[in-house]
């Protein structure tokens, strides 16, 4: 650091400086408890900003350590017993075993409850029970930090139950849509002669992962939570091909979100991270190779996933990506609608329209929209020619969004000589 501190440090020179890692150091900005400034895109922190808070917790640990009152040789007797006896977490109830886990206390101003490091670790309500924050509150914190910039977004459980059940309902029609599959390794097609019965469905919202959600929020309904969708469809290879029985493929859709942050707070601020993902893939991968299977995964999150995860999968900056001989993987940002895929991987192509894009009727629907604003902004006569033109789409598709105005009312669809069909508001 030298000998001269500057005004304004970043995360890792703090770290540095205090001897922490560059995520503790994060963690209290984030949670606020360190200010700090974002200058193009990077934390500063005031050096006379860091002092006020050692000098805070100084104080802190000084008030917690005080000897009790009494006769000198009292609190030497004291000092000398046994361990002071475990507390309850003012928060959850757990049993607190000494100072290694407790996490802090009541952030209410006057006082002073025990929490634990779990209940701790919730940046957004380390209150007690009497003192906790609502759903609302919570999120109305987390909007306020990410306007401030100082977390990347927040996406109620909500929003999120509604991506997934959104993208599971796609790809089931999109991969029903289709006569047969043709398999990325060999060629080999298979046909379906029902998908329902090839088809196999998830959810990671059972009962006993409610129940154990239900001892931090006891009165938690899972209506209000994502269920960890997955859908997954398994075409055994016809049987006339020399290829080992054993071996299927595997076409899969699979939503995570994380259930703990959703059910506690009622929104999610955390991008899906490497870690997670390196899990779940080396466990799949693990998996195909016992059963000498091949899938074609998709990982969707509502929230989205951290640069470090997408370049996991697309590679490039100096990573290598994940590649295995018994999965060919990409990534779903249901929030952006964005896709990541390693690009050099032939084997994945192919199924990448079924992970992405609209289905038919929302693509209706949207032009209805569309067709709608324009002609509440004008009281002009549109040709669903130009519409189509104008939008890239067929015109088919632009007269089924008109008739679904038709039916709406407040709109007429009308053919005049030249022009071919039109549509307009009613008089």
């Amino acid at each position: 650091m030298g000998s001269q501190l500057k005004e304004f440090l970043t995360i890792q020179e703090v770290a540095e400086w205090l001897g922490v890692s560059d995520k503790t150091v994060s963690r209290l900005v984030l949670s606020g408890q360190l200010p700090a400034t974002k200058v193009g895109g990077l934390y500063r922190l005031r050096h006379a900003d860091i002092q006020e808070y050692l000098e805070k917790q100084k104080l802190l640990l000084q008030s917690r350590t005080r000897p009790p009152e009494g006769p000198p040789l009292q609190a030497s007797v004291e000092r000398a017993g046994p361990a002071a006896p475990a507390v309850s977490c003012a928060r959850c109830g757990r049993l607190v075993k000494g100072l290694a886990q407790r996490g802090g206390d009541c952030q209410e101003p006057d006082c002073r409850l025990p929490l634990c490091r779990t209940c701790w670790s919730n940046d957004y309500d380390r209150y007690c029970r009497q003192h906790r924050r609502s759903r609302e509150q919570k999120l109305e914190m987390a909007r306020l930090r990410h306007a401030r910039g100082e977390i990347p977004l927040a996406v109620t459980a909500e929003e999120a139950r509604q991506r997934e059940f959104t993208f599971i309902e796609r790809f089931e029609q999109k991969i029903e849509e289709t006569p047969y599959l043709t398999g990325p390794l060999d060629g080999v097609k298979y046909p379906v002669a029902s998908w329902d019965a090839i088809r196999l469905r998830s959810r990671e919202l059972d009962e006993a992962r409610l129940a154990r959600l239900r001892l931090v929020q006891p009165e938690l309904s899972p209506d209000l939570l994502p269920q960890n969708l997955g859908s997954c469809y398994n075409l055994p290879k016809p049987r006339s091909r020399t290829e080992r029985r054993g071996a299927m493929l595997s076409i899969c859709a699979s939503v995570f979100s994380d259930l703990e942050e959703m059910a506690a707070n009622g929104f999610s601020a955390s991008l899906t991270g490497r870690a997670f993902l390196l899990k779940i893939l080396e466990d799949r991968a693990a998996a195909n190779k016992a059963t000498d299977s091949f899938t074609v995964q998709g990982l969707a999150s509502p929230v989205g996933w951290t640069r470090e995860a997408a370049e996991m999968i697309e590679g490039g900056n100096g990573t290598t990506s994940f590649s295995s001989l018994y999965i060919a993987v990409c990534l779903i940002d249901l929030g952006a609608g964005r896709l990541f895929f390693n690009p050099t991987d032939t084997r994945l192509k192919p199924f990448i329209p079924l992970f992405l894009g609209e289905l038919y009727y929302e693509t209706v629907q949207k032009i209805a929209g569309q067709v709608r604003e324009r002609l509440a902004q004008s009281r002009s006569i549109m040709t669903l020619k130009d519409v189509a033109e104008k939008l890239g789409v067929e015109e088919s598709t632009v007269k089924e969004a008109c008739l679904l105005l038709e039916k709406e009312g407040g709109f007429q669809m009308e053919t005049f000589p030249g022009f071919g069909l039109t549509i307009s508001r009613k008089s």
